[in-house]
């Protein structure tokens, strides 16, 4: 029914359904993942909402489930040694005649052994139903490396080993591969 409605009266736009959890992730990350309170206190405010729907109930539940999962693989998540600040929302990029939406979740930025200013960004992924391989990893990865070239030059040198993916759902940190 929801997807007949949603052809029938389409919304002027799409909001993100594990929004709740990628907010504060994203905080707790650029936060240099130093105050896990922030996901505990999200989880009890997720926990108390009003339920106005199943849908509503069904997209708090899946919230608070990837705040769980994300806590779990906090030891998981190397910055090594880089600065974390929350990404831009408006980040596209132009390649090969399309333009592609990238929008990191979290922009790094660091010094190399000789001094070299680095940059690179964190991509977060939340959907259950189709979780990354290897494959796809590295495809984003690499869309954050290029995203980084084209963007954030300014800031640095895009670094493969900053362009990293967290596969929040399944529990996977895929850091940044070292061939684009």
């Amino acid at each position: 029914r929801q997807i007949l409605r949603e052809q029938k009266f389409p919304q002027d736009f799409m909001t993100a359904y594990y929004k709740e959890a990628q907010e504060v992730i994203s905080l707790f990350l650029a936060g240099n993942m130093e105050d896990i309170t922030l996901l505990e206190r999200k989880k009890q405010i997720l926990e108390q909402s009003p339920i106005k729907n199943i849908y509503s109930m069904r997209q708090i539940n899946g919230n608070i489930e990837v705040i769980d999962n994300f806590m779990s693989m906090v030891d998981d998540i190397d910055f090594k040694g880089a600065v974390p600040r929350l990404g831009e929302q408006s980040g596209k990029m132009r390649t090969r005649g399309v333009e592609v939406s990238i929008r990191p979740d979290i922009v790094l930025t660091g010094k190399g052994t000789k001094g070299k200013q680095l940059v690179g960004g964190v991509k977060l992924h939340f959907n259950k139903t189709h979780p990354l391989d290897a494959e796809a990893c590295g495809y984003i990865s690499t869309a954050l490396q290029m995203y980084c070239d084209n963007n954030l030059s300014q800031e640095g040198v895009a670094y493969s080993h900053y362009c990293i993916v967290i596969d929040v759902a399944s529990g996977k940190v895929c850091n940044g591969v070292t061939a684009t």
